[in-house]
């Protein structure tokens, strides 16, 4: 049954099953909540599920209250997260890996030889700024910085520049999640380990049909 969702991770609004991935950030379905009313005005910062007020203990993952944060319509905290000096490192580190690597993908989609790695380099550019997006709330910041990072024309050429790109990311993203104290931090740097993972798999196959 179609019915209304929000990703706990990019806060954006899906209208489907719940059964799928997110279609803008990538997150696993997982992160994924039934938004059933506009009433569901808490949440839960550690499993990600939506609730229309604070319990005194999450009846989801056993969170205990202080756990929770109001969030605006996008499902969102309604304010930037304080950050501890390492997350906040981190989260601009991010924020820039995520541009760099949405400019490539968006270089690589125009530039690429072959039309299918043009349509999977395309997709991946508007997940990575998504991601960015993602960064660029969770640091207050008003407008996304700029890459000039570039790309060559060979499609073979540009898979194997996002096999490396997105295996530096997951290696980052998991020693940040590791490092930070803040189940939010954690989920998202988590989570972003998942989908670059898928990035990386969906890159290492179409590396693997030119041989």
């Amino acid at each position: 049954m179609t019915k209304l969702f929000i990703c706990g991770v990019c806060g954006k609004a899906i209208i489907g099953d719940g059964a799928c991935n997110c279609p803008f950030c990538g997150a696993h379905k997982q992160h994924i909540s039934e938004y059933k009313t506009s009433k569901l005005k808490w949440r839960c910062s550690v499993c990600n599920n939506f609730f229309d007020k604070v319990p005194s203990v999450c009846p989801v993952c056993s969170a205990s209250s202080s756990k929770f944060v109001k969030v605006g319509a996008d499902g969102l905290p309604e304010s930037v997260l304080e950050l501890s000096t390492v997350d906040k490192d981190n989260a601009k580190k991010a924020l820039a890996i995520e541009v760099s690597n949405s400019t490539f993908y968006f270089c690589a989609a125009e530039k690429s030889d072959k039309d299918e790695e043009r349509k999977l380099f395309r997709a991946l550019g508007k997940i990575e700024f998504e991601h960015a997006e993602i960064w660029q709330k969770t640091l207050g910041i008003k407008e996304l910085p700029k890459s000039g990072d570039g790309c060559v024309t060979s499609s073979l050429a540009n898979l194997k520049e996002s096999f490396s790109r997105e295996d530096s990311a997951i290696k980052f993203y998991a020693k940040a999640a590791e490092s930070s104290n803040s189940p939010r931090m954690k989920m998202l740097f988590s989570t972003l380990v998942e989908i670059e993972n898928d990035h990386l798999n969906m890159s290492s196959k179409r590396i693997k049909s030119f041989n």
